[in-house]
């Protein structure tokens, strides 16, 4: 009997039948701190080794158990590698849920957004204003970090939506560069 990840309790291989415990949060699946900043080279490797590992072709048997897996690992790797995604997780882990609907409290937070979609709308000069969003990304990104990490959970709920606007804008101003 071969036991994969067993200090995660996530599948055994016994004479090349599989058989699955899931019951892990993402982080601990693919290796990497259940932190915001996370190293997304290590997430990377861990995610094609267990792909490796995990493949129909290496069981007699199990075919949909290892189908399972893989999904399940897919499922955990997509919502890691995206920086929305892994905060909505993070919160989700901590029994916080952003509904699709939930806006901003801040009203400092509205401003901000009513004028970047203005600059958006009105600007010529594109790749200036899509640098000041990655800027504004990043910090939004760190605010949330250090929330999360100080169990600051509305703070980070906050940045979360926050984030979401702004990789919204983020996108129009690439569809906006592309259209020139």
């Amino acid at each position: 009997m071969i036991r994969l990840l067993t200090n995660k309790g996530i599948f055994v291989r016994n004479k090349g039948i599989l058989s699955v415990t899931v019951n892990v949060n993402h982080f601990d699946l693919l290796g990497v701190s259940r932190t915001y900043n996370i190293n997304k080279i290590t997430l990377e490797s861990t995610y094609k080794n267990l792909q490796k590992i995990i493949h129909p072709d290496n069981y007699e048997t199990s075919g949909k158990c290892s189908e399972f897996l893989s999904s399940y690992v897919n499922e955990a790797y997509t919502t890691l590698k995206d920086d929305y995604e892994r905060c909505l997780y993070m919160l989700l882990l901590e029994g916080i849920e952003i509904k699709e609907d939930e806006q901003l409290k801040n009203p400092k937070h509205l401003e901000e957004l009513m004028e970047l979609n203005e600059k958006i709308e009105e600007t010529s000069e594109l790749m200036r204003l899509k640098e000041e969003v990655r800027e504004r990304i990043n910090e939004i990104k760190y605010d949330f970090n250090e929330a999360m990490e100080n169990n600051d959970y509305d703070k980070a709920k906050e940045n979360c939506i926050l984030l979401s606007y702004y990789v919204n804008a983020d996108n129009a101003i690439y569809e906006k560069i592309n259209e020139v």
